[in-house]
């Protein structure tokens, strides 16, 4: 007979407890406070994701769900090979770049998915593990709103005790070994703190908010999911990101609509473009701009931190210079900081403003190229298709879409490639959801039926728990 399962089967000897990968990562997750605070939160992720992968992702599933991200990361190499050929740099030089985000990130992005679609991290003790999260952000707020009023200053940022051993002129010894406890900005006519607990930067943060709010949103357990829930709107609200309050209140329509059943998604879909395209079409024949109608809107957004405003829009100046100069295989590497004369510089180094940075398809057009930026959005592309077309269940299948959206939509003001560590448990879910797809095995037709506990026993039938 054709047994077909919802997962992979669990890896043999299993213990009630979990896969050895299970309880690392969620073990990780507990820590994540302590790890954040000494500045362990890069190396530990970075080695826990590649050796996990190495040793229980290495079937043909994994492999294929991770393999579009890889190509991103590959292709970003050419173009760091190449722009290092033309200028002459030494081939050591190729190291530092290896390790640098907009390289690592995408292998780091595709091993979290890989792991996850091992099937060796079950989703509801993964669930409950991630939750803490939410939990840790809020539990940290008192203690941190309290700091940012006693010891006042524009912003608090203190390198780790591994970040001091560092070199500052690494990007990475600013964001990743060290920690940024608040920012005071202009926010609706009034100066408030902007929070960033366990992330590098604040808009990494709501980012992070969002992430949580589409795995947890899979949670089973209704007091437990508001909960996560909650916290995760929490870490959004805090962080002050106008990105991630927009992005979030964009994915709640997207959810909303994929509850109401398919007739009516279609009518919605379809009177909602109708809508679109009409307005557009008398805005620019009454304006001559497709978004002429809601100019003074954009420019109210654009005027709530109009700092970060001014300081993004350089960036995007001098990215879209690059692209002119090098379209096709792109400048290899970001460039120098563009900071506007009355920006402030909140952590040491070399800073963040970089050209190339700031949006996950200019940037990567700027960094690698058409071909890169491409193949990112083929990447995002078939994780979709793939999602959509899992066996898992519709809550997951569902709120694993939002999360994609989510992270297409935060791809447009922010550099996904350099998010990846922080908000790591996103692309495990991922993973996770692809490992739902059916698997078929054809077993001899026995002469007395089978009683289900000892078929669950022997890995005939995949475990529900």
């Amino acid at each position: 007979m054709t047994v077909a399962g919802t997962g992979p089967r669990a890896p043999a000897l299993q213990s009630d407890g979990g896969s050895l990968a299970e309880r690392v990562i969620c073990t990780y997750i507990v820590w994540l406070p302590l790890l954040w605070i000494v500045g362990l939160v890069l190396p530990a992720a970075t080695l826990l994701v590649f050796g996990l992968a190495g040793v229980v992702a290495r079937s043909r599933r994994c492999v294929l769900a991770a393999l579009p991200w890889l190509l991103v990361g590959c292709l970003q190499i050419v173009s760091v090979i190449i722009n290092m050929y033309e200028a002459g740099d030494h081939p050591l030089g190729l190291l530092r770049h290896l390790l640098a985000s907009y390289v690592l990130g995408w292998f780091l992005l595709g091993g979290c998915i890989a792991l996850g679609a091992s099937g060796a991290i079950r989703p509801r003790p993964f669930l409950r593990a991630i939750s803490r999260i939410g939990f840790y952000a809020v539990a940290a707020a008192p203690f941190l709103y309290a700091l940012a009023f006693i010891v006042g200053g524009p912003h608090l940022h203190l390198l780790t005790p591994i970040g001091l051993l560092l070199p500052v002129s690494l990007p990475s010894t600013s964001t990743f070994f060290g920690v940024l406890l608040y920012v005071w900005e202009d926010f609706i006519g009034l100066t408030l703190p902007r929070l960033s607990f366990l992330f590098p930067w604040a808009t990494a943060m709501g980012f992070g908010g969002i992430c949580l709010i589409w795995v947890v949103a899979c949670e089973p357990e209704n007091r437990r999911r508001r909960l996560a829930l909650a916290g995760g709107v929490f870490m959004v609200a805090a962080s002050m990101s106008r990105s991630a309050i927009v992005v979030l209140a964009l994915c709640v329509a997207a959810r909303l609509l994929l509850a109401v059943p398919r007739g009516v998604q279609t009518v919605i879909v379809s009177v909602g473009l109708a809508a679109a395209c009409a307005v557009m079409l008398g805005s620019t024949l009454s304006s001559g701009q497709p978004l002429g109608l809601f100019s003074g809107v954009l420019d109210d957004v654009r005027e709530v931190r109009p700092g970060a405003t001014a300081a993004r829009d350089r960036i995007h100046e001098e990215t879209e210079f690059g692209v002119a100069e090098s379209p096709l295989f792109g400048k290899g590497w970001p460039g120098d900081p563009v900071y506007p004369e009355d920006f402030p510089q909140i952590m040491k180094g070399g800073g963040t403003m970089l050209p190339g940075s700031h949006s996950s398809y200019l940037g990567l057009w700027y960094l690698g190229g058409a071909t890169t930026m491409a193949m990112w959005i083929l990447a995002w592309s078939i994780t979709f298709v793939r999602v959509a077309a899992s066996g898992a269940p519709a809550p997951f299948v569902r709120n694993s879409l939002v999360l994609l959206l989510g992270i297409a939509l935060t791809g447009m003001n922010e550099s996904i490639f350099g998010m990846v560590v922080p908000t790591f448990y996103a692309y495990i879910w991922l993973g996770i959801v692809l490992s739902q797809a059916p698997i078929r095995k054809t077993l001899p037709v026995p002469s007395v039926a089978v009683p289900l506990r000892p078929a669950l026993q022997l890995g005939v039938l995949p475990d529900a728990r």
